[in-house]
């Protein structure tokens, strides 16, 4: 215990006329060989540039008595180990103050911990060798070990959670990001038991996701999504091994099924789907939202009971699917009408007028009163919307193409096998422009109507590039013949 003294020495906090000093370094006096000076940091004096001054003595060490214990403190108990001081408090009964020491270099079966109370009256003897308790600076990440860095980063969970409820959400981004990385390999350690796996997938998960809140709070998709993956996959794996060590050990400390496959899973999935709608992936978003909505159900049919505990994550991913199922089809819509206006709204360019699609004209009222019957007028098909288009064209030089542009919409009428006279019958150039091509306009086959177009402009398309292939194959065919001549001669 001596040698252990020795060597911690340098690690102890005592107590100096300047306030709380730190042993960091300890050297021989070159003017006097047989005396020692101490190097002490001085811990509860900050200079102007947010340093620590330092103080040399060669007072001996012993001189100094030991600091007392604070909250927050590291303590080295001898033969015991280390731990943090919880609380400062009065003993009731003797009216002595007391520490409540919690213990993190290990604890009983079950992962139960160990808290030691002692009076502080164990820190305050005068000589250091006699002292059973020293305050001590804290470890540095490198310096501790697996358990230690498991409590660190419990510790550190716990900093963060308060940062996150007032809104400090990069304060408590950097402390969930600190408790991941610091055990982000250690469940490979050959030191680590299975108590300690289960605490180590506990805290992957949870930061994880807390993490993931952060970013979404920060509207950080891609990180907030990265994140969310990352607590899904060890969810995924973790029910892989249900019923195993780790997941038994789980349930023995007090977290059930419902809480790691449902309410830790859901809350992954909600964060990766939320990313991916503000992508305005909603294919990959909404399925994902109704898988989730699966996991808070009795059965994986979503109709089914909700499972108690789980109503709020429910009602959210209900308002989810509702929401994005309209962005989505609002998306669709838009894309629609654009796609309308690029294919299907060349008969309106040509005139800049408006029609509705379907076009219906009933006879005109005759003299007597009477009412003759509705006449039906179809869609003009394809075709003769090709008529129509051409004949605009010209129509805007030449004044006699109206003619034929107004006389296109009447095989309309011939089409429909009905006689009819020139004022009840006729429909107007303006219908037929602004009529869009719809499901009768498509389907050119199925309307039987044989329009007397001909043939020469109804195939001018092809009869063009007929034109050019047969010509490229008799140029073709004569730089062939000219080679060989050529090679002949």
């Amino acid at each position: 215990q001596q040698q252990l003294r020795q060597a911690m020495n340098k690690d102890f906090i005592i107590q100096t006329p300047y306030g709380r000093g730190l042993i960091y370094h300890t050297k021989k006096n070159t003017n006097k060989e047989d005396e020692t000076i101490h190097c002490l940091k001085l811990t509860d004096i900050n200079l102007a540039n947010n340093t620590k001054p330092t103080l040399y003595t060669c007072q001996n060490i012993n001189d100094f008595p030991p600091a007392l214990p604070r909250i927050d403190d590291d303590v080295v108990i001898d033969g015991v180990g280390r731990g943090v001081v919880e609380d400062v408090r009065r003993n009731s009964n003797s009216g002595d103050d007391i520490a409540v020491v919690l213990l993190n270099t290990w604890r009983l079966a079950g992962r139960s911990r160990v808290r030691i109370y002692t009076p502080l009256s164990s820190f305050s003897k005068g000589n250091h060798a006699d002292v059973t308790y020293h305050v001590v600076r804290k470890k540095r990440l490198f310096e501790m070990d697996i358990f230690e860095k498991i409590e660190y980063a419990k510790a550190k969970k716990q900093e963060a959670i308060p940062h996150f409820v007032q809104g400090r959400y990069d304060e408590a981004l950097s402390l969930f990001s600190e408790a991941v990385h610091a055990v982000r390999m250690q469940q490979h350690s050959p030191d680590s038991s299975n108590e300690m796996r289960a605490d180590l997938v506990e805290i992957m998960i949870t930061c994880s996701n807390n993490a993931a809140s952060c970013y979404v709070k920060k509207k950080e998709w891609k990180d907030a999504q990265q994140q969310a993956r990352n607590a899904l996959l060890i969810i995924d794996a973790l029910e892989g091994k249900r019923g195993m060590k780790i997941h038994t050990i789980l349930r023995q400390g007090g977290l059930t099924d419902l809480k790691m496959f449902g309410e830790w899973r859901i809350k992954s999935m909600l964060i990766i789907a939320r990313a991916e709608a503000e992508e305005q992936d909603y294919v990959m978003a909404i399925p994902r939202l109704k898988a989730a909505l699966s996991h808070t159900r009795t059965s994986v049919h979503v109709g089914a009971r909700v499972i108690p505990g789980l109503e709020k994550q429910d009602k959210e991913i209900r308002k989810l699917i509702q929401t994005y199922g309209e962005r989505q089809k609002a998306i669709f819509q838009k894309e629609k009408a654009r796609a309308k206006a690029m294919f299907g709204g060349k008969a309106k360019a040509a005139t800049g007028k408006s029609k509705p699609s379907s076009v219906a004209s009933t006879a005109a009222i005759p003299a007597n009163g009477t009412a003759n019957k509705p006449v039906e007028v179809y869609a003009p098909s394809k075709s003769e919307i090709d008529v129509v288009q051409r004949s605009v064209a010209i129509s805007s030089e030449d004044e006699k193409q109206d003619a034929s542009v107004k006389a296109a919409p009447k095989r309309g009428h011939e089409i429909n096998g009905k006689a009819q006279s020139n004022s009840s019958q006729t429909v107007t150039k303006e219908g037929v422009e602004g009529s869009t091509p719809g499901k009768d306009a498509d389907n050119d086959d199925d309307d039987g109507r044989n329009i007397s177009v001909p043939w020469y402009e109804e195939h001018q398309e092809a009869l063009i590039l007929s034109s050019i292939i047969g010509g490229i194959g008799l140029v073709t065919l004569g730089l062939k013949a000219l080679s060989r001549g050529t090679s002949r001669a």
